[in-house]
Formats: structure tokens, C-alpha cells, sequence
């Protein structure tokens, strides 16, 4: 078998795909980069707190409760356009960052005020992210092979993210760090620029309360998809806050 045939590389072939995965590396290297500082910031801010390092997870995570209702919404609108928003909402939370921290340590609350809304833009990214991925690859016998690709750089850019983020904030200073996540959001927009494939809505448009409907009804009948779900939440709920533990616990 030739390389190229390979099961991981044929999503590849698609020029948006190839873009969309350039694109996903650069975005969420650069988001799990400032979740590791947030919390940096906070024990700069309040001293070595577990109480305070919580709430930075509480309030990074807490969008994703409305997960259903942002999904609802990618569903209804062109993919590519959320991808590109959601990415200049990122950089923005960057830069506003980058400036706070020019002018001295950003307040607790007012790095909340910024934390919450870049947990929308996370929510939003990734269910858009994943709709593009289906779109693109149009084999159906190669769109598994995509969500792996696309969900397993996920992981890996979140290993590398809390590294390189580490490694300049110990060479550099937290506002570098930011900086240097504005420029790769920046990369992240300009790379979805590029991708092409466009999203054929419905000519009725629906709700979002009636996607929200239809999903729940074929939730109720897919008991390994609930399985899935709670195997999720109970690992988001006892495991993922812990990332936002480690400056306490070390």
C-alpha cells in the first residue's frame, strides 16, 4: 500500500482539510497555552490558592454547559464564518491580555471577564470545527479517519501548548506569552481564510429549539451515545480540573 493511501493521510487530500487541520494546530496550541498562564496569573494575583486556581477552570469550562445550544447554533450557519469569528475572539482575548499585563497584573475578576468569554469562543471553535471536518472530507468511508486526525491533534497541541507556554514563561514574561498567542490566533484566522467549502443550510432555517429538540430525541435512543456523554462528564468533572490545580499543587 502506498503511503498516501494510508487511512490518516487520505484526509489529507482535501485542500480545505489540509488548511482546517493547519488551522486547529495553530488555534488550540495557542489556547491550551494561555489556560496553563491563567492560572499562573492567578497565583501571582491571590497567592497560592487552590479556592481562586478553581474558579479560573470553573470559569474557563462553565461555556461548555451551553455546548447543546452552540452546536444548535453551528448547525444553522455557515461553518466557515464561525470558524473565522470565533478565531478573531480568541486574538482579541489575547491582546487584551497582553495589555493588561503591560500595565502591571491584570485584576482577578476583570481576567475572569476575559477567561469566560474565551471558553465560549473554545466551545464554539471545536463543534464548528468538527461540522467542517464532515463538510470537507466528502468519502464517507474516510470522515472517521478525519474526526481522529482532527480530535487527536487536539491532545497533542494541548501537550505541547502547556510546554511551550511553560518554556516562555520562564525564558520571558507572561505578557511574551500572550503575544506570541495573539500571533498564532492571527495565523488561525488567516490559514481559515483560505478554505472554501461553503455550507448548504436548509432553505426553511429552523430554531435552535428544535435542533435542540431533534438531538434529544436521537439521544434517547442511542444508549452507547449516553454511555459516551457520561464517560465525559464524569472525566471533565474529576480529571480536567486538576490542569488548573498544578501551580498549587506544585
Amino acid at each position: 500500500m502506498k503511503l498516501t493511501e494510508l487511512p490518516f493521510i487520505k484526509p489529507f487530500h482535501y485542500r480545505d482539510f489540509r488548511f482546517l487541520y493547519s488551522s486547529e494546530i495553530c488555534f488550540y496550541l495557542s489556547m491550551w497555552m494561555s489556560v496553563m498562564i491563567y492560572g499562573l496569573i492567578a497565583t501571582h494575583i491571590k497567592g497560592n490558592s487552590p479556592f481562586y486556581q478553581g474558579l479560573i477552570g470553573l470559569g474557563f469550562n462553565l461555556p461548555m454547559l451551553f455546548g447543546p445550544f452552540l452546536g444548535a447554533l453551528v448547525d444553522l450557519n455557515q461553518r466557515k464564518t464561525i470558524l473565522r469569528l470565533s478565531a478573531i475572539g480568541a486574538l482579541l482575548t489575547a491582546v487584551i491580555m497582553a495589555l493588561l499585563l503591560m500595565k502591571g497584573w491584570p485584576n482577578f475578576w476583570v481576567m475572569m471577564a476575559i477567561l469566560i468569554p474565551q471558553g465560549f469562543v473554545l466551545a464554539i471553535y471545536s463543534n464548528a470545527q468538527l461540522a467542517s471536518a464532515q463538510e470537507i472530507i466528502t468519502d464517507p468511508n474516510i470522515v472517521a479517519s478525519g474526526f481522529s486526525i482532527v480530535n487527536a491533534t487536539n491532545r497533542i497541541s494541548m501537550f505541547f501548548g502547556y510546554a511551550l507556554g511553560g518554556l516562555l514563561v520562564t525564558w520571558f514574561s507572561e505578557q511574551l506569552t500572550y503575544e506570541f498567542n495573539a500571533v498564532l490566533y492571527f495565523c488561525s484566522f488567516l490559514l481559515l481564510l483560505r478554505i472554501k467549502t461553503t455550507t448548504t443550510l436548509p432553505e426553511q432555517k429552523s430554531s435552535v429549539i428544535s435542533e435542540l429538540k431533534a438531538g434529544w430525541n436521537y439521544l434517547k435512543n442511542s444508549p452507547s451515545l449516553i454511555a459516551i456523554i457520561t464517560l465525559m462528564t464524569v472525566m471533565g468533572l474529576f480529571a480536567w480540573p486538576v490542569i488548573f490545580q498544578m501551580p498549587a499543587i506544585n
